[in-house]
């Protein structure tokens, strides 16, 4: 690998007598997404960036236009479709919805204007091998490592999971809490799953690691979802500590939604909608008075769920919002309570656990930079860049950029190759004390 990097790296400084226009179309990975525009924004230049979400990180559709690299312009479209989904689209040269808007705004993800073209780079999280997309050997260069961790729903008692709980839950579908608290009185509490669909590499990742299996069938469930995760800004509660007076969210806040923040009991709820900048909590808050901005967010409840069978959300971000719900009152299978547990990447987790989840241990091993590198924490895998064989000028140019790019700069998803003391040679593979 590393011989074709130098390779990649010779190609893509090579000159060109006149300055040219490259529009390049870049597909893949949702759990890499956060560092791969971080490595854009720092590669071109100049150039204005229109997104599907006011935070860029967790973007499904990103456009970067009007950027300068080695005196080119390039206009860079990106539409994250999961890591097999990406190698399917570039392996079978397939069109991938990308968004048309250009103008430096944060468009609406559900009713922003597409348009259809093949890609150029694809982004994964697993090896090709991994996939069932081998027609073309495409191009493989391995930037960063991506590890990846588990969540579960607020209030949920699970703190650790192991790989015979993973291939219980993940096999059947739901499964009785106890099994992961060792508590017998959690015999009629129940854990359901919920993740990725089959084109998802955090998915491949996460069942060949857990001993699952890459391409084994799962039973995973979809939530219902009511409210919104919002910021509640402008906030003045009174001096009963339940009115609240605040400036207009985006989204209007709903009765029994979930309130967080530091100064509100956990369990706290919309009691009651006013109006659109007035409401009640269900909880006195412990300070009054004018609040500073993001003190209080508001979050979502889990108001059903469905069996989707091996089926799944098709982005990370989806999935956060699933074990960031409150699940109070659910039931499954005749156990009650019931919480969600799901795999996310880092930058996805940020977002989960911002809005309510809870982080857990992966096989008695807490998730930080140094037990990744150390080899102590095995929930990980590569984010491999890749072209097809017959890569034009500007794309391959662009492609060796965003190597050296990732590997300065691999962003909050993600560790540097030169940092890591072990390495593995396939997703799910045994760790040794080797350097990439």
């Amino acid at each position: 690998m590393k011989s074709k990097l130098l390779t990649l790296l010779a190609l893509g400084i090579a000159t060109v007598s006149q300055a040219a226009t490259y529009n390049v179309y870049i597909t893949g990975s949702t759990a890499g997404r956060s560092s791969v525009h971080t490595a854009l924004t720092n590669s071109l230049p100049g150039a204005t960036i229109t997104k599907d979400n006011a935070a860029i990180g967790s973007a499904s559709k990103a456009n970067f236009t009007g950027g300068t690299f080695n005196g080119d312009t390039y206009n860079v479209y990106c539409s994250w479709s999961g890591s097999a989904t990406g190698i399917g689209s570039l392996v079978n040269n397939s069109n991938v919805a990308f968004m048309t808007a250009i103008g430096g705004t944060t468009e609406n993800p559900t009713t922003t204007p597409t348009f259809n073209h093949a890609a150029d780079i694809t982004f994964s999280d697993v090896f090709q091998s991994s996939t069932n997309f081998s027609a073309v050997t495409l191009n493989d260069f391995t930037t960063i490592v991506l590890p990846f961790l588990f969540y579960t729903s607020e209030g949920s008692p699970i703190t650790n999971v192991t790989p015979q709980l993973a291939q219980y839950l993940y096999i059947v579908g739901t499964m009785p809490l106890a099994l992961f608290t060792g508590n017998s009185a959690d015999e009629g509490k129940g854990v359901v799953a919920c993740g990725r669909d089959n084109g998802s590499g955090t998915r491949i990742t996460t069942m060949a690691e857990t001993g699952v299996g890459a391409f084994s069938s799962l039973v995973q469930y979809t939530p219902t979802l009511t409210g919104a995760n919002v910021a509640i800004n402008g906030v003045n509660i009174a001096g009963d500590g339940i009115t609240v007076t605040h400036t207009a969210t985006t989204t209007a806040l709903i009765v029994n939604q979930p309130i967080r923040g530091s100064i509100v009991p956990a369990g706290t709820k919309v009691a009651t909608v006013i109006d659109s900048t007035h409401f009640t909590l269900s909880n006195a808050a412990s300070s009054t008075g004018l609040i500073t901005d993001g003190t209080l967010r508001g979050g979502q409840n889990a108001a059903a769920h469905t069996n989707s069978g091996n089926g799944g959300a098709n982005s990370g971000g989806i999935v956060a919002g699933y074990v960031a719900a409150t699940t109070v009152g659910l039931s499954q299978g005749g156990r009650t309570p019931c919480y969600y547990l799901s795999y996310l990447g880092v930058a996805d987790g940020v977002t989960a656990a911002l809005d309510g989840a809870v982080q857990c241990q992966y096989n008695g091993v807490t998730y930080t930079a140094a037990n990744v590198r150390n080899g102590l924490y095995s929930l990980w895998g590569y984010l491999h860049l890749m072209t097809r064989p017959d890569v034009t000028t500007g794309p391959e140019a662009l492609a060796a950029q965003l190597v050296t790019a990732l590997d300065g700069l691999p962003g909050t998803s993600g560790l540097q190759l030169s940092s890591m003391r072990v390495s593995r040679q396939a997703d799910g593979g045994i760790i040794v004390n080797e350097a990439y």
